[in-house]
């Protein structure tokens, strides 16, 4: 009978555990007779491969699939171990694990491994179907340089567990709140993923040295400016491809392959500026450097240089705070030459007041930085001209100054002018530089002032000069008209200075013999002339009244302020002139002046006779060119009795009448000393025009 009886068995976790069903039924019947008899069922088609059930070797056994299933999941932390706010080695990525059987048997021995991670916890003796945990697990990883290059920490953990019957299962993590905006790592789809802050960074200090290239002390263009570099990677990530470029100067070396977080590099950039004028002029040279490196994640990051050891006293250059600065000796310098040029200006040839000394002036710029403002004083002459805008260096201006100096009587007397300049310039930084002129061509002979040894020296002629009139005036002691030995002869002396210097030490000699000269030397200014300080008495000699004259010149002597000793012959009666004074001392010689011109003006208003006093007998007569007598004088004596133009004569028609213009005839008749008649005759000419 196959169809009477059916049974049901409900499967309990045991027998999903255990993987099988052992049954048995007992069938009991009642024959007609005797007691009922029973039996226990038997497996028609038995599990060959399943275990038998010692305890009941006959038991139906009814195979079930135990499905064992395990899975995890994994939540990754970042921990900031030193609270510094920056990924750092050592710091920490801790996890959390959530295991889960989800399968249809019981698991036990459950444990976690990690690819990444050091696990601590468990293992976990059972995990019933359906239950999680979450609390057992546990694990660390430490974060490495690597890491922080790429900005994320993957992570796989495997979960493993045990079935009652058949091999352990197991799974590997997945996270259950993945990163959507990180990448994928493509051998490990599944990993956790923890992302950390990469926070790239990179430093630069640079410091300038100056160069003096030609060895020459003083900062010129063409000299440089040396940089040292000193790059640091201060951030949490390698970098790559580290560069520098510069604003301001030519970077040698690089690029350096790999820079590591915390290294500083100090060898491999430098960098050279090659100075220019505007930097001199400025003092200091601003620079600035910008270091770029690439991090392995993410865009290249940079920085501006920095100044180690920061100049405290340069200015700051407010467009650039951060610049390095390197200070340069600024140098100015000026210098100053003068050239004097006399100027005559009248023309005369010697040198007076009002007469001028011009100047011309040579500004040099010879230090290392531009000038600007350049004016020039002047301690002795009136400067035209300026102030100057700038000048360049080394350049050198020698047309917008000048100068005139207008002489004074103390050049003239001191023989030359001194005289001394003084420019002044800008430089762009710094005071005003100055300096006093000195001479391009010095006079090598003239006297240097101590006072001024740089003065320029222009040499003026000095013309010193001295005359002297000599007048002489015979003493008739005894008053009979004639001059005897031993009568004197007065001279009076007129002494001029006719130069342009004062004269010191003027005093008179006179080579006459005999002449007794008194008066002691004497001082005279320019133009000045003096009457009264020399004096000469002469005795005459037998000689003398032989020879009817004296003759003689008197010397002159002046000294200049320079120490010239100048002379001068006398003149009878100039002082443009050297002519011997002679005086006429027996006036017994008669000499007609045949010049009459009776004008009133003091000279030739009568005709004189020399010598006409020593011969009182005596008469004149003048005729006409008729023959007609106009003029009878008896006793003439070039005094009382004189011939003045008039007509005077005993025949004449018109007696006290002008006579005209014309030439005269005259009769001079008298008695000499031997009483011998003697006539002297000749003619005259009267000039009224």
């Amino acid at each position: 009978d196959s169809t009477t009886f059916t049974a049901v068995h409900t499967i309990t976790q045991a027998d999903i555990d255990a993987d099988v069903v052992y049954n048995l039924a007992t069938v009991s019947g009642t024959p007609p007779t005797g007691s009922p008899v029973t039996a226990t069922s038997t497996d028609p088609t038995p599990c060959t491969t399943c275990p038998v059930d010692p305890i009941c070797p006959t038991c139906t056994i009814t195979e079930i699939d135990p499905a064992a299933s395990i899975v995890i999941t994994k939540e990754g932390t970042y921990v900031d171990n030193n609270g510094d706010g920056i990924t750092n080695i050592g710091d920490t990525v801790t996890y959390t694990f959530v295991i889960r059987n989800n399968g249809n048997t019981t698991l036990s021995n459950i444990t976690v491994t990690d690819n990444n991670a050091v696990v601590t916890g468990g293992p976990l003796a059972t995990l019933a179907v359906g239950v999680a945990d979450s609390t057992t697990f546990s694990a660390i990883h430490t974060i490495t340089q690597a890491d922080i290059d790429a900005g994320i920490v993957y992570n796989l953990a495997t979960a493993s567990g045990t079935p009652p019957v058949g091999s352990p299962v197991t799974a590997t993590s997945t996270d259950p709140t993945p990163c959507t905006t990180c990448p994928v790592d493509p051998i490990c789809p599944t990993c956790t993923i923890t992302e950390i802050d990469p926070a790239a960074s990179i430093v630069i200090t640079k410091e300038g040295t100056y160069v003096d290239n030609n060895g020459d002390g003083i900062t010129n263009i063409g000299d440089t400016v040396t940089y040292t570099f000193v790059i640091r990677n201060n951030g949490n990530t390698t970098l790559s491809n580290i560069t520098v470029t510069d604003n301001n100067a030519v970077v040698t070396g690089g690029p350096l392959a790999t820079l590591a977080v915390g290294v500083a590099d100090s060898t491999t950039f430098t960098a050279v500026h090659t100075i220019t004028q505007a930097d001199i002029d400025a003092g200091v040279v601003y620079n600035l450097a910008t270091a770029s490196g690439t991090p392995p994640v993410g865009s290249p990051i940079t920085a501006t240089s920095t100044d180690p050891t920061p100049c405290t006293t340069c200015p700051v250059d407010p467009i650039c705070p951060t610049c390095t600065i390197t200070e340069i000796d600024p140098a100015a310098s000026i210098v100053i030459t003068k050239e004097g040029t006399y100027v005559d200006n009248n023309g005369d040839g010697i040198t007076n007041i009002g007469d001028t000394v011009t100047y011309t002036f040579v500004i040099r710029n010879n230090g290392n930085t531009t000038l600007s403002n350049i004016t020039v004083t002047d301690n002795n002459a009136v400067v035209t001209g300026g102030p100057l805008a700038t000048l360049a260096v080394g350049v050198a201006d020698s047309t917008t100054f000048t100068a005139v100096h207008t002489i004074t009587q103390a050049d003239i007397d001191a023989g030359v002018v001194y005289n001394l300049a003084t420019v002044s310039g800008t430089p762009p930084v710094g005071s005003p530089v100055t300096a006093t002129s000195t001479d391009p061509t010095p006079c090598t002979t003239c006297p240097v002032d101590p006072t001024c040894l740089s003065c320029t020296i222009t040499e003026i002629q000095q013309s010193p000069s001295v005359a002297i009139i000599k007048e002489a005036v015979f003493v008739d002691t005894n008053g009979d008209g004639y001059a005897q030995v031993g009568e004197t002869v007065t001279f009076s002396f007129t002494v001029g200075n006719t130069g342009n210097v004062a004269l010191t030490n003027v005093v008179l000699t006179d080579p006459l013999p005999g002449i007794v000269i008194t008066g002691g030397s004497i001082n005279l200014p320019i133009g000045a002339s003096d009457s009264t300080s020399f004096t000469g008495v002469y005795s005459l000699t037998q000689q003398d009244i032989l020879n009817g004259s004296v003759t003689n010149q008197a010397i002159v002597h002046g000294t200049s302020p320079l120490s010239v000793v100048v002379t001068d012959l006398s003149d009878d009666d100039s002082m443009l002139e050297n002519d011997a004074t002679v005086l006429d001392i027996t006036n017994c010689t008669l000499r007609v002046y045949n010049a009459v011109s009776p004008d009133g003006d003091g000279l030739n208003d009568f005709l004189r006779i020399q010598g006409i006093e020593c011969y009182p007998k005596n008469t004149l007569e003048v005729y006409n060119r008729w023959g007609v007598k106009v003029f009878e004088g008896i006793g003439y004596n070039n005094n009382t009795v004189i011939f003045n133009g008039v007509s005077a004569g005993r025949v004449t028609v018109n007696q006290s009448e002008g006579l005209p213009s014309g030439t005269y005839y005259y009769i001079i008749k008298y008695e000499d000393f031997n009483g011998n008649g003697i006539d002297k005759t000749g003619y005259l000419s009267i000039n009224r025009d």
